[in-house]
């Protein structure tokens, strides 16, 4: 009885272990059969398999690996030193727009990083309007549209009454280095003390941040007492990688000159188009008009936008020294700064930052 019983035991045993071991056939699709075999463990699917190419020969490595399939691992990789790594778009870096505040009573530094990422970047220009300041009594100037003139002449003019708006916002700079050099240049009153400009007069690459900057609403003519700068800011482009497309900068001033001069508004447009080929007005002091008209306002109201791009724009107004951070406008919206004016380019072309979301994002910080 005990022998028949082990007999039958061993045969149930065979059964199963053939059960486990023949593969079995499965249809799959039309008519196609693949074959599997079962198998007794995930010791054996994650057993290694390793062949030698030079010698033909196979080695298995049988897995010790006998709990959960999926967990929380993970394994660093190497980067060797000097290699250059490749920007991923989706990742967040510190961006140029960063704000960097000088205190000019102090001498410090203050940087406000601002963390970018990289893909939504690329829309940097939004259809955005900050509305200026007319305060109540001050009058309005009558904007009169010239003729388009021929490239190289010099076709500015003299504005005299100064006083009303909006050139009562835009202001004469003296602004002062370590060295003893001074620069005159232009602003314009964006709020009630802060006055736009370009970030390569707040800060050069040869001489380091300005040490004083006088702010005189309307320059010679204006009938408004100036001010002195106390913080002036700019951004990580423009201070760490002389960026001229991130050559915009604000001045903190002691004054709350804004509430009797007003202040400009700014515009950023989504679209090229918006900008490309429309008639602009500039407004500065340049600095070769010497004697009884130094520190004189002169505007140019025949320029046009020619070019177009993400964060600089080229312009025919005409300009010289001393029209660097003057406001650009469109004909259709004269209180509406569109680009800082930075640089003359060449014989045929100036060009200016363009007020980009980033830019707008940086103005109402202060404000």
């Amino acid at each position: 009885m005990k022998k028949k019983s082990m007999i039958f035991f061993l045969a149930v045993i065979l059964t199963i272990s053939s059960v486990l071991l023949i593969p079995s056939f499965n249809s799959f699709g039309s008519g196609e059969i693949y074959a599997k075999t079962t198998l007794t463990s995930n010791k054996d699917i994650n057993s290694i398999v390793t062949h030698n190419i030079s010698d033909s020969k196979t080695e298995t490595v049988e897995s010790q690996q006998l709990r959960m399939v999926n967990e929380d691992i993970s394994v660093s990789g190497y980067i060797p030193e000097g290699l250059e790594v490749a920007v991923n778009e989706n990742e967040c870096t510190v961006s140029r727009s960063s704000i960097v505040t000088y205190n000019l009573s102090n001498g410090e530094t203050e940087t406000i990083e601002i963390q970018e990422n990289t893909t939504q970047s690329r829309m940097i220009n939004e259809d955005i309007s900050v509305s200026g300041y007319i305060p109540e009594g001050l009058e309005i100037a009558e904007i009169e549209e010239n003729y388009r003139a021929i490239i190289g002449t010099d076709d500015r003019k003299e504005l005299t009454n100064v006083n009303v708006y909006p050139y009562s916002t835009i202001c004469h700079l003296d602004v002062y280095y370590n060295n003893g050099t001074v620069v005159q240049a232009t602003g314009t009153l964006i709020g009630k003390n802060i006055v736009a400009t370009s970030g390569h007069l707040v800060y050069r690459p040869d001489l380091g941040w300005t040490i004083g900057i006088k702010v005189t609403p309307g320059g010679r003519r204006g009938n408004a007492v100036g001010a002195w700068g106390t913080y002036v800011s700019t951004v990580k482009g423009w201070v760490d990688y002389a960026d001229i497309d991130y050559d915009y900068a604000v001045i903190e001033i002691d004054s709350n000159l804004g509430n009797s001069r007003g202040y400009m508004g700014y515009q950023s447009y989504s679209l090229n188009s918006s900008l490309s080929y429309k008639t602009i007005y500039n407004y500065g002091f340049p600095v070769e008009k010497t004697g009884n008209q130094s520190a004189t306002m002169w505007y140019s109201d025949n320029g046009t936008i020619t070019n177009v791009y993400s964060r600089y724009v080229h312009h025919t107004a005409d300009t010289t020294g001393g029209h660097s951070g003057s406001p650009i406008v469109l004909s259709t919206a004269y209180d509406q700064i569109v680009a800082i004016h930075s640089m003359e380019l060449n014989s045929t072309a100036n060009g200016a930052t363009r007020v980009t979301s980033a830019v707008v994002s940086f103005f109402n910080s202060f404000k």
